[in-house]
């Protein structure tokens, strides 16, 4: 599985320093986007359902998970 650690490996500060000046958005739609075991599968999934909180929940399956746990619409809103 992709971390945010490994998917930044390898670039130069450079081109990481680029895709921050991209906004949030494009940044986590890079680390998180395609990432399919988080339950990433549509486009925008990456910035939509990145880490924040108190437990950082990260991915579309976790928000959908915790969901169900609690009874609030996490995902829809």
């Amino acid at each position: 599985a992709r971390t945010y650690h490994s998917e930044l490996r390898g670039m130069s500060d450079a081109d990481i320093n680029a895709l921050i000046e991209q906004g949030p958005e494009a940044f986590f739609e890079y680390v998180y986007g395609g990432e399919t075991n988080l339950g990433n599968t549509q486009a925008g999934d990456g910035y939509r359902f990145r880490g924040r909180g108190p437990f950082q929940i990260t991915g579309r399956y976790n928000y959908e998970m915790l969901s169900g746990m609690t009874g609030y619409d996490l995902v829809g809103n």
